[in-house]
């Protein structure tokens, strides 16, 4: 059977179309083929789209963080505009732990030294005493703390440690080593949390070991970091020989 590949007429016989004139090759209907592939690609797509929204939706950024890395730098709270308090506590098992607030603030990048830093100022409440944490600008190689300024004196860091990577999939534990110690930083999950009736909309939940090379002290801690924030809450400890020291922190008012 013959169709027009011009019109799609059927034509019983011959070998030229007499509605168009147009020469005549054996083929299925060109339009219903035609058709038939457009209305199967609609429902290709459909179920792609549809499929994307359910797995990003139901699933949630947790695993849409495991395909696509999470750039952490927007969490971690030295962008310049950034503020939150953080109360804190410190102490032993069984003995009353010691209680701090803090607030944090970053005032933004600055060259101090020729190095370019993110400032990021802490004052604990009742105290006139200013600590800045200097965070270096280039993350290329992770996120650094190169060096404080403590009661006015400026501290630099010869080799400083990597607080994050740049970016982070969930899941993926990343290890740095050095001569003393070795770190292992794994964004554990992304985590809607609220505390004290504040909501803190997909925090990044990191998992941070230290094993030093002694092999007697080492520290685990679990923290919370919002976007557009930072810090909004942790837990962990850090054992020294026979002594185990427990910390906690929150996000407060």
């Amino acid at each position: 059977m013959k169709f027009c590949m011009n019109c799609g007429k059927q034509v019983e016989e011959g070998s030229y179309c007499g509605g168009c004139g147009t020469q005549l090759e054996k083929n299925d209907h060109p339009r219903t083929s035609s058709k038939r592939k457009k209305v199967l690609g609609i429902s290709l797509m459909t179920l792609v789209l549809l499929g994307g929204f359910l797995f990003y939706t139901t699933m949630g950024k947790n695993v849409l963080g495991m395909v696509v890395p999470i750039k952490v730098l927007p969490y971690v709270g030295v962008e310049e505009g950034t503020s939150y308090k953080l109360k804190q506590s410190y102490g032993k098992e069984g003995e009353m732990p010691e209680e701090s607030i803090s607030t944090y603030t970053s005032e933004g990048i600055e060259t101090i030294d020729g190095h370019s830093v993110y400032k990021l100022k802490s004052v604990e409440n009742g105290s006139n005493d200013i600590f800045y944490s200097l965070f270096s600008t280039d993350t290329s190689e992770g996120i650094k703390e190169i060096g404080v300024i403590d009661d006015g004196d400026i501290h630099w860091t010869e080799d400083p440690d990597i607080f994050f990577p740049e970016k982070m999939k969930v899941g993926k534990k990343y290890v740095y080593r050095d001569e003393t110690s070795k770190r292992e930083i794994t964004l554990d999950e992304i985590k809607t949390i609220t505390i004290d009736g504040k909501t803190f909309e997909n925090c990044l939940v990191f998992k941070t070991n230290t094993y030093f090379s002694d092999g007697e002290d080492t520290s685990t801690f679990t923290s919370y970091y919002a976007k557009g924030i930072g810090l909004v809450k942790s837990q962990g400890s850090v054992t020294m020989g026979d002594r185990t020291y427990y910390t906690e922190g929150s996000y407060t008012e």
